[in-house]
């Protein structure tokens, strides 16, 4: 869960950190996040006040290390996976 007022600024925010870490991104509907063992997706819900997030990896492993990674740009923000 995310309010309406934040959850925009959140996405721009952690969009800018990808930017400046110079990682494999799209910026369509929120950030995508491309990495070598998968991809993480942060969007804001245009229908409730919450950030989705949604990864893919081949592995249940993989998988674990983009759960980890999406975990560590979301706590600077107060926000957490649920």
């Amino acid at each position: 869960e995310c309010s309406d007022e934040k959850k925009f600024k959140v996405i721009d925010s952690i969009s800018h950190q990808l930017e400046n870490e110079h990682a494999e991104i799209s910026t369509i509907d929120g950030v995508r996040v491309s990495r070598d063992n998968g991809w993480w997706l942060l969007r804001a819900s245009n229908t409730q006040p919450a950030i989705v997030a949604r990864c893919e990896a081949p592995t249940a492993r993989d998988l674990d290390v983009l759960k980890q990674e999406v975990t560590s740009y979301l706590t600077p923000h107060g926000l957490s996976i649920v």
